[in-house]
């Protein structure tokens, strides 16, 4: 019997009783109480519920089986007793898992051939790499042209307001080819400060680049106002000679800005002193008090650029500061300039080609965040499908065979690759978002280096994720499967290197850092061990210590020799041979086979093909459609069994 005339065997008995009931009624009247009614349909509602339910397991045109149901044409008996009986672990349900699990961990390759069907996921992919990858080239670009443009920035203002500076400062030379940048004497900050509000004044017609002031060039206000602070503590009184001191610790700033003196290029500005400028506004500026002076330059820019249609010129707003920094106290005050750059929208010519350059690029933008989207939404399709069949295995496992499921088949249902994609794609669509904002509002500076991050890491995860299915095949799969074997016998290993390379860290920067420019602070001193750990500058690290005290040069050959040797002939070479060693095991397995977990032998003993898992998967299908049509008709059939039910 099918499903629906089991059904209907229910229905029938059911219609049989309420005419016997209704032939015996002295009023010759079926009288039906709503209620009644209503419950008498609940009750077929859960025989064909579990009905259903029950056949889920079974294939569409099988004939049910005494073990299925016990459902007979009897009115006699109570409704509670034609309920399906619960399902057994037959061999039809181990198969099915089998297949099942089976079909879950086969290569993309290996479903393509069994269904016939391209893989989409892998072409989403192989889409999404070159999208990604074409966004990431042309951001790269225009980031470097940016920074590049930034530091070369940097560096003509350092020289335009800077007095002395030597833009050999800029080349990066280990050690240092020259000391910091710094004033010695009261004199020399207030010639410096005249030095750069000098260089303010005729900043139009002194540099060869394009610099105007950040208000327009009218008469009222023809150039923007330069802005001083002071830091300094409240109170300070120092007599060293009387080693007596006396310091309110509370900082206050106070500001005083410089406009409108005199009209921009004029020649008096060259008579300008800072000094007497502060002396007449009763402005102090106490040395023995002071913490920092900043000068803020507020400027405008506009890079040309190449001028092409990908090219056009950009306009900026400069903030430009000069910090004089006497916090240590140290009679050495550092000088540093720095700059921030705001886009801000140019007005000329050019500005359609950059309008249709920003079209291109947020048509770009839209479509790796759809492409990623896409990819994020079927990956999570997976984990779910992926961790169901993991439920029904752990189910299975523990009732039918009686045992649990090893962590290692655990692993099995969760699949790293995956979960990487998934990180990659949450990366790359906060990367273009963020990028798009930048495009849009015009912004830059510290939203670069936040994009950058996003993007760069996405796509560093995007291309490992293509190792997955080099993966699949045998002769690819070498160094990912080396890799997985080898990662626990590492982190191990790791973990003890690592105690022992911290002690070695300390204990040179404690040791050495007052006498070495490489152990300075805990980071370089780290930095300065591990380069040493790769055979790299050891004679320039045993050169430039300092000779001065006969103990620490002598501690410093038996710490570099030792840690050298330690590092380079006993921990570098375990490393390589614990490598090595998982490498032949893998090796090993190639020849003689890979050891298999319970869920593996499960699914060996199974010798279906693909084909008895995709006739279950229609079976399922014309299986669900088949419930649907027996549930409208058992629906028709309780209308038609409570006649009184409006």
């Amino acid at each position: 019997m099918s499903v629906c005339e089991n059904v209907h065997a229910v229905i029938t008995s059911r219609k049989r009783s309420t005419a016997m009931t209704a032939a015996h009624d002295s009023q010759h009247q079926l009288v039906i109480n709503g209620s009644d009614a209503e419950g008498d349909e609940d009750d077929d509602i859960d025989v064909i519920e579990k009905c259903l339910s029950n056949t889920s397991t079974a294939r569409v045109g099988d004939p049910m089986t005494s073990t299925q149901w016990s459902l007979t044409e009897s009115s006699d008996r109570p409704l509670d007793t034609m309920i399906p009986s619960e399902p057994l672990a037959t061999t039809r349900h181990r198969d099915r898992l089998r297949r099942a699990l089976k079909y879950y961990f086969m290569s993309p390759v290996d479903k393509w051939r069994a269904k016939g069907r391209l893989p989409y996921k892998l072409g989403l992919q192989v889409i999404k790499i070159v999208f990604v990858t074409i966004q990431l080239i042309i951001f790269g670009i225009d980031m470097s042209d940016y920074m590049t443009l930034e530091a070369n920035m940097a560096t003509s203002l350092r020289k335009l307001f800077l007095p002395n500076y030597d833009t050999l400062r800029e080349v990066m030379t280990y050690p240092p080819a020259a000391g910091p940048y710094a004033l010695y004497e009261r004199q020399d900050v207030f010639d410096s400060m005249d030095y750069a509000i000098h260089r303010f004044a005729n900043i139009s017609t002194l540099s060869v680049g394009s610099f105007g002031y950040q208000t327009p060039n009218t008469t009222e206000q023809p150039m923007s106002a330069l802005r001083v602070c002071v830091r300094r503590y409240q109170k300070a009184a120092l007599e060293p000679s009387n080693y007596y001191y006396f310091i309110d610790n509370k900082i206050r700033t106070d500001c005083i800005a410089i406009n409108n003196t005199y009209p921009p290029g004029d020649q008096r500005w060259n008579q300008f002193k800072f000094k007497d400028f502060i002396a007449e506004h009763k402005f102090d500026l106490l040395f023995e008090s002071l913490v920092s002076i900043e000068m803020s330059v507020p400027l405008r820019t506009i890079y040309l650029n190449s001028l092409s249609t990908y090219d056009a010129p950009e306009c900026y707003n400069l903030n430009v500061n000069i910090l004089f920094d006497n916090s240590q106290h140290s009679g050495q005050m550092l000088v540093s300039l720095s700059s921030a750059s705001v886009r801000h929208e140019c007005d000329g010519n050019l500005k359609d080609n950059e309008e249709q350059t920003h079209v291109e690029r947020q048509v770009l933008n839209v479509g790796v965040i759809l492409l990623c989207v896409l990819s994020f939404f079927l990956c999570l399709r997976s984990i779910i499908r992926g961790q169901k069949l993991r439920s029904k295995t752990v189910y299975f496992f523990r009732k039918h065979l009686g045992k649990e499921l090893s962590a290692e088949d655990w692993r099995q249902f969760i699949d790293g690759w995956i979960i990487m994609i998934i990180v990659n794609d949450v990366l790359i669509v906060t990367g273009s978002v963020e990028k798009i904002n930048m495009e849009t509002n015009s912004l830059h500076g510290s939203h670069y280096n936040y994009c950058s991050l996003m993007l760069g890491v996405g796509n560093l995860l995007v291309w490992c994720g293509l190792l997955r299915y080099l993966g699949f095949f045998h002769k690819y799969n070498v160094l990912i499967v080396t890799l997985k074997h080898a990662l626990p016998h590492v982190l191990r290993f790791l973990l003890c290197a690592l105690i022992l390379y911290s002690g070695f860290c300390f204990c040179g920067w404690v040791v050495l850092g007052p006498y070495h420019y490489k152990f300075r602070t805990i980071s370089r001193t780290s930095e300065c061990l591990f380069a040493l750990m790769n055979g790299d500058d050891l004679f320039a690290t045993f050169a430039i210590t300092n000779t001065k005290s006969s103990i620490i040069w002598w501690f410093s050959r038996l710490y570099l020799y030792g840690f050298i040797v330690l590092f380079i002939y006993v921990v570098l070479s375990l490393f390589i041979a614990i490598i090595m060693d998982s490498y032949e095991t893998i090796k090993d397995y190639y020849q003689n086979g890979f050891p298999l977990t319970d869920v593996q032998k499960f699914i060996a003993e199974s010798e279906d093909s693909m084909a008895s898992y995709l006739e279950d998967q229609r079976d399922a299908h014309t299986l669900r459609r088949s419930c649907v049509q027996c549930w409208n008709r058992f629906k028709s059939m309780v209308s038609s069994a409570t006649p009184g039910r409006r």
